[in-house]
């Protein structure tokens, strides 16, 4: 089937792009994952036919073969490669208020790496989405730098934001935003914003939360 989106997300992953939106009909949440488990889309898979990436905002027609809900990504598609995905025109940051979203809460609190506030769920917490549009008052994002799992010192630009009187501190995977906001370290004062937030698949008992999108608002 084809379905028309609004490209909410197109985040980094480490084989690929994590592409995902929400219907223009339905308002319902749509991520594409790649044919064979692969949970990545490619360059190939995503781009439109002259070439150039989805943009944030971008309202594109998209082929989908079958819902492939995961325990914790109930949004999942499997992407019909033989359609090439196509740009059919654009939406503003002031379009953004009918896709947002307001949950109660964003996930399950209390738990977080040493680098993250309440940015991870045990892997045994079911969710409902694992996408959500948020509308925020007040956006930090702190370019630094973390040593990874193997001891070495990796760059990372983690989100800092309140939701319903919680505090979080989750990684940023949006390209744009690194682009933007990585050239050396410190912190940046971004104010109002849309935020995407994504839950990703188990790593090592947790799921993480992360902020795959990030578009500065008027307020």
């Amino acid at each position: 089937m084809i379905k028309r989106l609004v490209c909410l997300a197109n985040s980094q992953r480490p084989n690929g792009r994590c592409v995902a939106g929400k219907s223009t009909d339905e308002g319902i949440w749509y991520r594409p994952i790649g044919g064979a488990g692969r949970m990545e889309i490619g360059a190939t898979e995503r781009q439109y036919s002259d070439g150039t990436e989805p943009a944030l905002m971008d309202v594109m027609d998209i082929g989908l073969t079958g819902r492939e809900a995961g325990l914790h990504q109930p949004e999942n598609w499997t992407l019909d490669a033989s359609h090439r995905w196509s740009r059919e025109g654009r939406v503003t940051v002031n379009d953004l208020g009918r896709y947002a979203d307001d949950p109660a809460s964003i996930w399950s609190s209390g738990s977080q790496s040493k680098d993250g506030l309440n940015n991870r769920i045990p892997e045994t917490d079911r969710v409902a989405a694992s996408l959500y549009l948020l509308s925020l008052q007040a956006l930090e994002l702190d370019a630094h730098t973390v040593r990874d799992w193997y001891g070495r010192v990796q760059p990372r630009l983690s989100g800092e934001f309140e939701w319903k009187g919680i505090e979080y501190r989750l990684a940023v995977t949006d390209p744009l935003a690194w682009e933007r906001y990585m050239p050396g370290p410190g912190r940046h004062s971004v104010g109002p914003a849309y935020v995407t937030v994504s839950l990703a698949e188990d790593h090592h008992g947790f799921c993480y939360k992360l902020i795959a999108a990030v578009v500065p608002s008027p307020g």
